[in-house]
């Protein structure tokens, strides 16, 4: 079996984060500020691809009009693999339900196959006892993570924003064709 080379990390010094003044002014603080953006911090590293998925909603920067004449700002689910960082499914919603988390799960598990594991962040949703049931009918642990920890929402929020920002161009296309008809 071929040895898989161990995929670059990318530093948080590199302006991928802003870089915030220390609470402290000390030595010790400073040095400790530095060592910490010279490595990317990754609490729930595992060895497999697929082995942890990561799930979120995001909530969508702009509102949107629904066919029943009602603006409502769009929400995002993603499902994110822990160990290659590819993006299995995202996928824009109205409402975050559990049949929403479902039918994005069933996408994102067509695409890719089951994941050992999936990390959520203990939305309504993704507590609800058909999703949890339905997990462990899957054989698919779950791994509940703290909403405000910075180090295991950093990656997930800056992807989230990356998807967002491609496709605006998308929708701006579609609003143009729609218009012109």
């Amino acid at each position: 079996m071929p040895v898989v080379p161990e995929r670059p990390t990318l530093p948080q010094s590199r302006g991928l984060l802003r870089r915030r003044p220390p609470k402290r002014s000390t030595d010790g603080a400073i040095a400790a500020r530095d060592r910490l953006e010279q490595r990317e911090v990754r609490s729930y590293e595992v060895e497999h691809v697929l082995q942890l998925l990561h799930l979120d909603f995001h909530h969508g920067s702009r509102k949107v009009l629904t066919r029943s004449g009602a603006y409502v700002k769009p929400l995002l689910v993603g499902f994110i693999d822990d160990r290659s960082r590819f993006l299995c499914h995202a996928q824009w919603y109205t409402n975050e339900g559990s049949r929403e988390l479902v039918h994005g799960l069933c996408q994102a598990l067509q695409k890719v196959g089951l994941p050992r594991s999936l990390m959520t962040d203990n939305g309504s949703a993704m507590i609800s006892g058909e999703f949890t049931a339905g997990l462990h009918h899957l054989g698919i642990c779950t791994c509940p993570r703290y909403r405000t920890h910075h180090t295991s929402m950093g990656n997930r929020s800056t992807s989230g924003a990356a998807s967002r920002g491609a496709f605006l161009p998308c929708s701006k296309a579609r609003r143009a064709s729609l218009s012109s008809n």
